[in-house]
């Protein structure tokens, strides 16, 4: 069966690992108890090797006012150079990863150590899933207005309508 963007959008996410970072469009809560997300990343992503290496991940969520810079740092690999420094975004220290830094600025952030590398379901990206070890929640989810990824080159958000569904 041929790929379809049908299932979109997604909130956009961002992951961190060590100091460096990266957006991430595939991601999902794969579990409340314990808490936990499933990533997926391309297979020639220079923060794939170093998730492999440090082992966890910073998971953060911005408001659209952050979208240029974001998918900005997309396009520029952390191979050839220092993303913070590139686009001017201060690190945070973690309360409990060791080696990776949060990205001011977030909505919401995830500290999260991997759990396990899922092998052999794509050829062309590779799926962790992460156990959430902290949160920093500073902006409830109905006051948000996040970027939502359709695809690399398109993104869009929310309207501030909302509906709530009453028995």
């Amino acid at each position: 069966m041929e790929y379809s963007t049908g299932c979109f959008p997604l909130p956009l996410a961002v992951i961190s690992c060590g100091e460096n970072f990266h957006p991430l469009g595939y991601w999902t809560v794969v579990s409340k108890d314990p808490f936990r997300f499933l990533i997926s990343i391309g297979t020639g992503n220079h923060t794939l090797g170093l998730i492999r290496k440090i082992g966890e991940v910073g998971v953060h969520f911005f408001s659209w006012e952050h979208r240029e810079w974001i998918v900005r740092a997309g396009y520029v690999s952390g191979r050839d150079v220092k993303k913070t420094e590139r686009f001017n975004i201060p690190l945070l220290p973690a309360d409990k990863m060791e080696t990776t830094k949060l990205l001011s600025g977030y909505e919401n952030a995830y500290e999260c150590k991997v759990m396990t590398e899922i092998k052999n379901i794509s050829a062309d990206h590779v799926q962790f899933v992460l156990d959430v070890i902290a949160t920093h929640e500073t902006t409830p989810a109905e006051k948000r207005n996040p970027i939502l990824f359709f695809s690399q080159k398109n993104f869009t958000t929310i309207g501030k309508e909302q509906w709530l569904f009453r028995k």
